[in-house]
């Protein structure tokens, strides 16, 4: 997705070519499709343990090589673990929505759905997955807002706006994009569109497997068979 917005060029040089509008909503719609579809396929899988909100009471000890911290939240009380499940709905069924809103929502929506990549990286292991969520959700801000970010890490005020003066002086007249480009950034849409998420939902299921096996051995081990 990045190609598409990136400039069509082998030097590293500042794009001197607009960014076609389509190809911001375009990733956008990844994000939102990528968080919205997380939350459906738990309530489209009709576990119990969704829909009751206590799939969090066993997710800490059955998720895929539980973290050092997944022991610690496991232990925490049965109300902490329904607020988390409806804090994930939230999350994943109504923020990705934001995404499509004005500037506040969007931002609003931002922190929900990097708040949620950031609990689930803290206390799971699921590799660069909650990384990359994260990074697809950057296209959620505004080129202000990356300005307000870079700011808030301490940098130098006077060194963002002389590099901005340079690249002020640097610009070029830009242009609109290439019909090529147009045509590639409508293929991908309509491919992003178009594809299921199947292998999320197969992962899911797998999931589900999982717990139930886990709940059917707690019973066992609580009534001494």
């Amino acid at each position: 997705m990045a190609v598409l917005i990136a400039p069509w060029r082998v030097r590293l040089t500042r794009a001197n070519d607009q960014r076609w509008w389509f190809t911001i909503w375009l990733v956008r719609w990844l994000a939102f499709r990528l968080m919205f579809l997380a939350g459906v396929v738990k309530l489209a899988s009709h576990d119990p343990t969704w829909q009751d909100w206590t799939a969090l009471e066993f997710h800490y000890q059955t998720q895929p090589l539980p973290a050092w911290t997944s022991w610690y939240i496991h232990q925490m009380p049965v109300g902490f673990h329904r607020l988390s499940v409806g804090f994930m709905f939230f999350a994943e069924l109504v923020a990705p929505f934001f995404v499509f809103g004005p500037r506040p929502i969007r931002l609003a929506g931002f922190a929900t759905l990097v708040d949620l990549q950031f609990i689930i990286a803290a206390t799971g292991n699921y590799g660069f997955f909650n990384l990359l969520a994260g990074v697809i959700c950057l296209c959620i801000l505004d080129d202000r807002d990356h300005t307000w970010l870079i700011r808030r890490a301490k940098l130098k005020r006077q060194h963002v706006e002389g590099q901005a003066a340079i690249l002020e002086t640097r610009s070029e007249p830009t242009k609109p994009p290439s019909r090529p480009r147009r045509t590639l950034i409508g293929l991908t849409g309509g491919i992003l569109f178009a594809v299921p998420a199947a292998g999320r939902t197969a992962d899911d299921r797998s999931a589900i497997t999982v717990r139930r096996e886990f709940t059917t051995l707690s019973n066992r081990a609580a009534t001494g068979c």
